[in-house]
């Protein structure tokens, strides 16, 4: 194969390449409004299973919708958070991490404080046999 040719695949790559740029951007701004839907309809189940007391629901299709609870870390003073990481032997605060090392603490270190993020978990219906 020669240089030419070489420079010839080189550009044809280039051009499948924006291709999918186009493609994907298209696809993008095409989903853009269903996933808005989709977050404020989720937002609105949290909601509403919340207000009613309940943890999950059964849709008539069988899946399973469970309002679930991830616990996690925020950095509430930077300062001190790094100052915590370095006495704890990293170098920078690795908030999964730093999530692992104090999931069973009673008490917070400055500059941390406990986090809750509801989410939607949706299992869907198990074939049979």
């Amino acid at each position: 194969m020669n240089i030419k040719e070489i420079k010839l695949l080189a550009e044809s790559l280039a051009a499948v390449r924006r291709d999918i740029k186009v493609r994907e951007e298209e696809a993008d701004k095409e989903l853009l409004p269903l996933k808005e839907m989709r977050d404020k309809t989720q937002a609105e189940l949290l909601k509403a299973l919340t207000g009613e007391g309940l943890s999950s629901i059964k849709t008539e299709s069988g899946e399973n919708y469970s309002r679930s609870v991830r616990k996690g870390i925020a950095v509430t003073n930077t300062v001190r958070a790094l100052q915590w990481a370095r006495e704890n032997g990293a170098y920078a605060v690795d908030l999964r991490l730093v999530a692992q090392k104090l999931k069973d603490a009673e008490e917070m270190p400055a500059g941390f404080s406990r986090v809750e993020t509801e989410f939607i978990s949706i299992r869907g219906v198990k074939p049979l046999g």
